[in-house]
């Protein structure tokens, strides 16, 4: 072949090549971006929580787009899912944020799929572990409310019923709130046949009955009460803000609640084994390590997966001398109904 001819094949070959990748680019322009759908609750997305990262670095990884459904509690989160299921549109395909207490209420929709780990609490097939937190009261004895000395801090459940304590708790609704839930589940499971007239008595004492967390906390830091429903962990977040915070959780001798979230997939609404992988590649994210690291930091609660290293501000949180759990198998409506009319 001549300099001249050995010059015009690679000009063809070249050509050629151009116009096979400019075919590939334009076949791989019009393939639909993948879409998976999430429902959570609004402390997940807010700011300098876990799900903006979590969002960012799927998105890059998987090449689609996730959206994002908030609802602002779990409670709420699971009353959309159940809406969405009655009529007959499911347009949600990983709920994130679930907890045990509410697991019953949506099991069924469940795919009987869970990520791999070595999860320091496990539910039903189906549930994958996001991360965990005990319940107590937030204690502030710097309260400003005092007159002279702050009294002793409750040690018992019995002893929230004090007339000390007369609207000076902060709590929440369990009609509308995951935590206002734990409340009253840890008070059946730590008090049995005496649950009910605790709960008749506790109506005397709170201070506001808040329809969320965010709302009765927010209230507790601006000094209306000396006690809220939270977390343990709740005291690493001020301890990492401030190491003098004086905001301490409370454990009581018959133990506290245990809170367990987590996520699924919507069986009905992965169509095809391509978007059911993508929904398994998200949840497996959402329990890998790199993940579970950022818990702490952001979330404010535990790592639901066993040897995760801790900040140094969850050093000196209190362990809970029993965990509470409510029974396998309760019916929610009961439970609640029962709330209301002991409070009436």
């Amino acid at each position: 072949m001549t300099p001249r001819l050995a010059f015009l094949h690679s000009i063809r070959v070249a050509l050629s090549f151009a116009i096979l990748s400019a075919d590939v680019s334009v076949r791989a322009a019009d393939e639909p971006i993948r879409v998976l759908s999430i429902l959570t609750y609004d402390s997940l997305m807010a700011e300098g929580g876990l799900g903006h990262e979590v969002v960012s670095r799927f998105e890059k990884s998987c090449r689609c787009r996730l959206k994002i459904q908030v609802a602002g509690d779990a409670a709420q989160m699971v009353s959309r899912l159940q809406l969405e299921q009655l009529r007959g549109r499911s347009e949600t395909q990983v709920v994130v944020g679930v907890d045990q207490a509410l697991w019953p209420q949506v099991r069924a929709m469940a795919l009987k799929w869970t990520a791999s780990g070595d999860f320091e609490h496990v539910l039903d097939p189906g549930f994958t572990p996001l991360d965990y937190g005990v319940m107590c009261w937030i204690w502030n004895p710097e309260w400003k409310g005092f007159a002279g000395s702050p009294p002793v801090p409750p040690r018992r459940w019995s002893d929230l019923l004090d007339p000390k304590w007369k609207r000076r708790l902060l709590l929440q609704d369990p009609r509308t709130s995951t935590p206002g839930l734990g409340f009253v589940l840890g008070a059946q499971a730590a008090l049995g046949d005496a649950a009910g007239n605790f709960i008749n008595g506790i109506r005397r004492q709170w201070m506001t009955l808040a329809a969320g967390w965010s709302g009765s906390y927010g209230l507790f830091l601006k000094g209306e009460a000396p006690l809220v429903w939270s977390y343990t962990t709740s005291q690493a977040y001020h301890l990492s803000r401030n190491p003098k915070s004086p905001f301490r959780a409370l454990v009581f001798e018959e133990g506290n609640p245990i809170q367990i979230e987590g996520s699924f997939i919507v069986e009905k609404a992965v169509a095809g084994p391509g978007q059911q992988e993508l929904a398994r590649q998200f949840v497996q994210l959402l329990a890998s390590k790199e993940i579970q690291e950022r818990i702490p930091n952001t979330q404010w609660m535990l790592p639901a997966l066993k040897g995760v290293a801790l900040p140094e501000e969850f050093q000196s949180i209190p362990s809970p001398l029993k965990i509470l759990r409510p029974p396998v198998e309760f019916d929610l409506r009961t439970t609640l109904r029962h709330w209301e009319l002991s409070i009436r």
